[in-house]
């Protein structure tokens, strides 16, 4: 009758020890979980901003390089904004913003299309439009995609 107990007691030691370890290793888990997805430097931002994005895509024909030939370019625009109210004017202005778009990338050449430097000209150039003739203020201007015909 005594050793009957003692097993008994003995049992239910070994099944707290067991349901404690288990406790301690999702504490452990849980923890670690939080600890990689809240450092900011993975992620490389800081997660109490918000940033807005609004995709444009602009097929337009360029200026004729100095052999003559023009190319048909669809080129897609990501708009990234800070605030939500300057997405919100975007959208509103939507026609104005890709004419705007459209006459800056009419003014280059196909081949220039192709040059990196270029493009970040191009990039630079749509972005300082926006915020002095539309009075958006984005966080950039990114290009995509590009496909010259």
């Amino acid at each position: 009758m005594g050793s009957d107990h003692l097993k008994r007691k003995q049992e239910s030691i070994v099944v707290l020890v067991i349901a404690l370890l288990i406790i301690l290793m999702a504490g452990i888990i849980v923890f670690l979980t939080g600890a990689s997805t809240n450092d900011r430097s993975i992620t490389g931002s800081d997660p109490s901003v918000k940033y807005y994005s609004q995709p444009i895509t602009i097929l337009t024909q360029t200026a004729p390089d100095s052999g003559g030939r023009a190319a048909y370019v669809k080129m897609t625009f990501v708009l990234s904004f800070n605030q939500r109210r300057h997405l919100q004017a975007s959208e509103a202005n939507d026609a104005q913003i890709r004419s705007l778009i459209s006459s800056e990338m009419n003014r280059y050449s196909p081949d220039a299309l192709l040059e990196p430097l270029m493009l970040d000209q191009m990039q630079a150039s749509i972005q300082s439009i926006l915020t002095e003739d539309m009075g958006l203020e984005s966080n950039g201007v990114f290009l995509d995609r590009i496909t010259v015909q």
